[in-house]
């Protein structure tokens, strides 16, 4: 079951986690109209991020103990700070969710 999971969150979703940021690039294959990851867990927050055909959704469900995260996105740059329960959305493309402790991915 965790390959079959890993296979939807990693291929379609295009997340991976690297040592200091939770990057995005999505998918989705002919025939999928949108791709939901509700409760996803980066750095103790809860995050739910939505891909359909031309955007990407992201919201933070629980509030920021002593994180704050921050959506990245590239190409055009934009940096959006995540708030509990406020809708980002960009243009599908390549992002990273960051804590902004940390320097911004080039």
């Amino acid at each position: 079951m965790s390959s079959y999971l890993q296979s939807i969150v990693n291929g379609f979703a295009g997340i991976r986690l690297t040592p200091s940021r939770l990057d995005i690039n999505p998918v989705l294959p002919s025939g999928v109209s949108s791709l939901h990851l509700v409760g996803l867990d980066y750095l103790g927050i809860q995050l739910n991020i939505v891909i359909v055909a031309d955007e990407v959704i992201v919201v933070q469900q629980s509030p920021s103990s002593v994180t704050q995260l921050r959506v990245c996105v590239f190409e055009p740059e934009e940096i959006h700070l995540l708030q509990p329960h406020k809708e980002i959305q960009f243009r599908r493309r390549r992002a990273s969710i960051i804590s902004t402790t940390e320097p911004l991915p080039t």
